[in-house]
This record gives C-alpha cells, sequence and structure tokens, in this order.
C-alpha cells in the first residue's frame, strides 16, 4: 500500500476532494525543470504554495492532499493534519523495483525512510502536534485508513516517533551492509 491508495481511500471516506499535487506540479508547470537522474520533475515549491492556495478556495470541504514533497511546498494555515507513512527499507525497496522506479531513485527514497526525512520535514513544518505517522510496513489499506479516521476523530492519539528504522538496522547489523549496497548501485556521490 502506497501514498496515493491510501489518499484516495481516505478521502473516499471523508467524502473529501482529493488532490494528487505531483500531478497539479505538471499540469499547472509548477516545475522548474526536470531530473535526468531521478526520472522526475523539480517542483518549484513556492508556485506551488501559491497556486494551492488559490485551488483550495475553490473547495468547499476536506481535501486531501498526495504528494511526497508535500512538507515543502503546503502553507501551514491551509492543513489541519499531515500523515506520514513509514515503510520498512526492505519492502519499500521492493515495492519500487516491481514500479520499475530507477535505481538511483529507489536508493535516495530508502535512505530518506531510514532517516526519517519525510517526517521530520513534516514536523519542522507544521508542529508535532499536526503530524501522525503510520507504519504500513503489515498493514492494508482499509486498517491504516482507519487508523488515520480515529486520528481525526479523536478517538486516538497522533503518534510521532513510533519508526526507528536506523536502529532497527543498526541492532540487526544490516546497516552497514545496507548503505554499501545503495552505494555501490551509484546512489551515493
Amino acid at each position: 500500500m502506497g501514498k496515493t491508495r491510501f489518499s484516495r481511500v481516505l478521502a473516499k471516506k471523508l467524502g473529501a476532494s482529493y488532490i494528487d499535487l505531483g500531478l497539479l506540479a505538471t499540469r499547472e508547470k509548477l516545475t522548474v525543470g526536470f531530473d535526468r537522474l531521478r526520472q522526475t520533475y523539480i517542483v518549484d515549491t513556492k508556485k506551488m504554495a501559491r497556486a494551492l492556495k488559490k485551488v483550495l478556495r475553490c473547495f468547499s470541504g476536506n481535501v486531501v492532499l498526495d504528494g511526497h514533497f508535500a512538507a515543502d511546498a503546503v502553507p501551514s494555515e491551509l492543513l489541519n493534519m499531515v500523515f506520514v507513512l513509514r515503510c520498512h527499507p526492505e519492502k519499500l525497496k521492493r515495492r519500487l523495483r516491481r514500479k520499475k522506479v530507477p535505481e538511483r531513485k529507489i536508493a535516495e527514497n530508502v535512505r530518506a525512510e531510514i532517516l526519517d526525512i519525510c517526517l521530520w520535514d513534516a514536523v519542522n513544518n507544521y508542529g508535532r502536534e499536526r503530524v501522525c505517522e503510520i507504519d504500513v510496513s503489515t498493514k492494508k489499506t482499509v486498517a491504516a485508513v482507519a487508523q488515520a479516521l480515529k486520528v481525526l476523530e479523536n478517538r486516538s492519539k497522533r503518534r510521532v516517533g513510533i519508526v526507528d528504522w536506523l536502529g532497527l538496522l543498526e541492532r540487526q547489523s544490516l546497516l552497514g551492509k545496507y548503505f554499501n549496497e545503495l552505494s555501490n548501485r551509484g546512489a551515493v556521490e
């Protein structure tokens, strides 16, 4: 289960609108170029923030935003809650390979997951009180969305810091091997 499936199901359960930030960025030309190595567009986060302010005025009710760069592009005043989905690095690597993501981008995503980059970007930009971390390594979409709904309905606490991939891989003596594998694939410059 990935963030897009989670976001779409959450939006449906909430009766909310859904916006794919990546699609919005390319459709509205909110990019500054294309990164050939990672095979991805580079989003102009300032343009994205301005565009979102305009776009969200057109919606009544809740809106679920989907995008890994949201913490850098969505102004704080536009959101109530941030869900950061976490996935065991090995499982994440397998998922991305099945999707035929370039190895360099896989390595970057896996390192970011191990180092909690998306989580801490969200906490730093929006505050711990508006961030909830959900480990989806073994959860089905329905279970992850149910957990999110409980948090939104104040029937469950928002939790941050529930996952420690760095510590886990270190305890399993896999951390060095893991980063060496990623380095050998050309991921580290």
